[in-house]
């Protein structure tokens, strides 16, 4: 499967959110490392970046609404790529809350 740009920017995105703004699921930004990233199933990506979108739309962080509300198809194809788009060059033990926005 090829992954689409816009999708995969879309999943950094999401993540690069709620760095930027210090919100967005924080229990799970800092409890979470790329190696648990990686390690986990698509399934669990999905539901680990539904939480970051949703508490940074609660935080009034708008720009995740796309994330929220794309397909599941493209919630799964984003999930899938997140690990390679996020944590590309940086240690296993890196958490979610420490990655370096673009």
């Amino acid at each position: 499967m090829t992954v689409r740009r816009p999708l995969l920017a879309l999943g950094a995105a999401v993540l690069a959110v709620g760095v930027l703004t210090g919100c967005g699921g924080d229990d799970a930004m800092s409890s979470t490392t790329c190696g648990e990233l990686t390690a986990i199933s698509v399934d669990e990506r999905v539901a680990l970046l539904t939480e970051i979108a949703e508490q940074a739309r609660d935080d009034g962080v708008e720009e995740v609404s796309q994330f929220l509300d794309a397909s599941d198809d493209d919630q799964r194809t984003v999930a899938e790529a997140a690990p390679d788009a996020l944590c590309a060059d940086v240690d296993d033990d890196t958490t979610l809350a420490d990655l370096e926005p673009f």
